[in-house]
């Protein structure tokens, strides 16, 4: 199943350094509630951990963070996400694009 959340914000920083920060993925998975790097398995991949809890439940997920595209004439950038539930047999999935203007 697929869905499609659009969530705009705006922020004081200079594009550029926006951009750069996006591109961090050590510094940007961590922003995320719940996410940790593991290790940095490449120049634009990581291996992450995020804890979900809903209530009295909660999941771990571990997986990769990885930048597929990236255009810094058009501050955009794209990163895959793949995670599997520890210990179950769940999946967590995603696409993340960031375009800056």
């Amino acid at each position: 199943m697929a869905v499609e959340l659009d969530h705009p914000f705006s922020t004081a920083k200079p594009i550029d350094e926006s951009y750069a920060a996006i591109l961090d993925l050590e510094r940007v998975v961590p922003c995320v509630e719940g996410g940790s790097v593991l290790e940095r398995t490449g120049p634009d991949s990581v291996r992450a951990e995020i804890k979900v809890k809903m209530g009295a439940m909660s999941m771990t997920f571990t997986g990769t963070v990885e930048v597929v595209e990236q255009d810094a004439a058009a501050h955009r950038v794209v990163l895959a996400i793949k995670s599997r539930e520890a210990g179950g047999q769940g999946y967590a999935n995603a696409t993340v694009e960031f375009s800056m203007r």
